[in-house]
Formats: C-alpha cells, structure tokens, sequence
C-alpha cells in the first residue's frame, strides 16, 4: 500500500467518515441538503525516492448553479463533484514541520511530507487536526451559507468567510488569494 494511502486510513478515513465524508480513492465528499458537495482531496507530487509529498486541496462543488454550461456538462459535474470542479478552492497548508522539504533543506509551504525513514505520526496527527478545527467547520459553514446560487456564497476573502482559516490558501473560480 502506499504510503500515503496508509496515512490517509489511519487518520483522514476515521475523522472524515464520522462528519458524513463518503471515500472514492484519494477524495472525500459530502453532500448538503441542496445538491452541493464539500470536497477533499490528495495528490502526490513527484520527489526524491524515500520520500512522498502531497497536496490536500480542499472546495465546494455547486453541481446546478452553472447556467453557462449545456446540461450534458452540468450532469457530468453532478457525476463526479471533483475538485477540479469546484467554485470555491483551497490548499490546505502544512507547518514548516509537516511540509515536504526539498535536498536544499528548504520547505514548500503548499505541500505535505512524508520522510518514509520517519514516523508518519506527527504528519498524520497535524493533518487531522488541521482537518477537524480548521477545515471541516469550514466547508460546513460554507454550505450552510449557501442558498440559491453561486452569488449567495459569501466573497472569499481573509474577513469573511474564510477568516478562521489560518492554514488555507484558498480562492473563487481559481483565483488565488494570498
């Protein structure tokens, strides 16, 4: 098994399944009352043997509100709510301890690591409990403020709705805030 997948079932898996998070592969959904979907997934990056780096992104997928789409579109994005087809994005960010750290010695801030020589249970527990304070009340709170279109969602901003957020780097439609 890889261990990224190791990591994911020994800390991810458990906490996202008690909130209502159902697993395909290396994504998480939960769907609201309303058709839209809270969505976290992981990527692999590519690194130096002995070492696995990832990516969790995390966003809100609104599968009806997309008048611009044909509806073959709008019924393939309520097919398969990915991330790559959220309205709402974010990375969420690791600590300089848990980020992957290239030979220069220097961490990436956007991406989580894994030293296979070492222990994956700091990693494993800072990335759960990023996911429980940080992140699931997050998309939660996102959902609940929706109503009935992708403009009811609040602006994306450091002080609106994601101002609890002290670890995502998050953005509208791919736009990025810093």
């Amino acid at each position: 098994m890889h261990p990224l997948d190791e990591l994911i079932r020994d800390y991810v898996n458990p906490l996202l399944r008690k909130h209502g998070y159902k697993k395909q592969g290396r994504t998480f959904r939960l769907q609201s009352g309303v058709a839209d979907y809270a969505v976290i997934t992981f990527s692999t990056e590519r690194t130096a043997p002995g070492y696995v780096a990832f990516y969790v992104q995390c966003g809100v997928v609104i599968p009806k509100d997309r008048p611009w789409l044909s509806e073959d579109l709008q019924a393939e994005v309520r097919k398969d709510p990915g991330i790559h087809k959220a309205q709402y994005t974010g990375n969420v960010l690791p600590s300089p301890s848990a980020a992957w750290t290239r030979i220069s010695g220097s961490p990436v801030n956007m991406i989580w690591g894994l030293d296979l020589d070492e222990p994956s249970t700091p990693v494993g527990e800072e990335l759960g409990n990023t996911l429980a304070e940080d992140v699931i009340p997050q998309l939660d709170r996102l959902l609940e403020l929706r109503g009935g279109s992708v403009d009811d969602l609040p602006s994306i901003s450091v002080s609106t709705a994601l101002e609890p957020f002290v670890r995502l780097r998050s953005g509208r439609n791919s736009s990025w805030l810093g």
